[in-house]
């Protein structure tokens, strides 16, 4: 049987989910589904900065894998970012009407998210996630990084400002219950905006090794630095840093 959505045919229902669940896996980071319009059907965008314009094409190659056809890309040199847009089609029109409320803002069901893979959580965190290291004022005897390099990762985040708190909190239980990770919502101060934004935090040593050994063997090569190299620096107090060890355990 032959599965037709659009000019895209699908050999199989599996096939039809497989898309589904990677467009919506674009979708809980950068990616973006057009309004819906029953005439012309809608399309997705993807937006990412020139820097990470091989993670972009990466993206582009998964979806040309089940057909889906893009344009050319678009470079914005002015603000450092590289667009691209995929041919118009109705699954678009499909997951716009399950991932947007009236608003045209993003939400999270649990129905949508109880499928999320490894696959899905590492294109999330490709996305929209951070990692920070222990700084480097507690990089000394027992904390230090060289002799305990395993300890290197102090927490991750997700930027998590598109969805609203009831989008967060099903996030955070599916989270726990399809790969057994303790996430918690919090909200960090802009100072430039003076402005508050949820974020997904996860400490506690073990926790941030489950999250690594679960999304490393799907960060692309130009995406590694996000997990292996990060630049940002927690600032926890050795105290703190030694009880985050036994939480969330």
């Amino acid at each position: 049987k032959k599965y037709k959505i659009g000019v895209v045919k699908m050999s199989s229902e599996t096939d039809f989910q497989s898309l589904r669940d990677l467009i919506f896996y674009m979708l809980l980071g950068d990616g973006h589904i057009t309004k819906y319009d029953p005439v012309r059907n809608s399309c997705m965008e993807l937006c990412h900065s020139i820097k990470q314009k091989e993670y972009l094409f990466w993206k582009v190659s998964l979806l040309n894998d089940f057909g889906i056809k893009t344009g050319v890309p678009y470079y914005r040199k002015d603000k450092f970012e590289c667009r691209i847009r995929t041919e118009r089609n109705p699954i678009f029109g499909i997951l716009r009407k399950r991932c947007y409320d009236e608003n045209g803002k993003k939400y999270l069901s649990k129905r949508m998210l109880k499928d999320l893979t490894p696959l899905g959580l590492s294109i999330w965190f490709m996305d929209d996630g951070s990692a920070k290291l222990i700084h480097p004022i507690w990089r000394k005897n027992k904390y230090n990084v060289s002799d305990r390099p395993d300890y290197k990762l102090n927490q991750i985040k997700f930027a998590v400002c598109s969805f609203d708190e009831k989008s967060n909190t099903n996030a955070i239980d599916i989270l726990k219950k399809n790969f057994g990770l303790n996430f918690t919502l919090i909200y960090e101060k802009n100072k430039k905006q003076n402005k508050e934004y949820p974020m997904l935090l996860l400490q506690g040593y073990e926790q941030l090794d489950l999250f690594k050994n679960i999304v490393s063997p799907h960060i692309i090569p130009s995406m590694r630095y996000k997990i292996d190299h990060p630049t940002s620096f927690s600032r926890l107090s050795p105290e703190e840093t030694e009880r985050n060890e036994n939480e969330y355990v």
